[in-house]
């Protein structure tokens, strides 16, 4: 993931087709994302607290939004 100054602050590993996990660049899981109906995901911290939505772009990739809809950020 990147945020919107392209500096990558975390990546994703899928842990299977509905969920995708969240780690920080220093490998410590930060978020769980659930597979959501628009086609992306919607992710929760560690505390199970809503942070936000990844929306499917037209690359193949996703754009990120802070639970309320501002853009931090796209993964590649």
């Amino acid at each position: 993931m990147y945020d919107t100054q392209i500096r990558q602050n975390a990546y994703f590993i899928y842990a299977t087709d509905e969920i995708i996990l969240m780690f920080n660049n220093d490998n410590n899981m930060q978020a769980v994302g659930v597979k959501n109906a628009i086609e992306g995901f919607t992710l929760f911290d560690n505390n199970n607290n809503w942070i936000g939505t990844m929306i499917s772009d037209a690359e193949s990739g996703f754009i990120f939004y802070s639970q309320n809809n501002q853009q931090i950020g796209f993964v590649k």
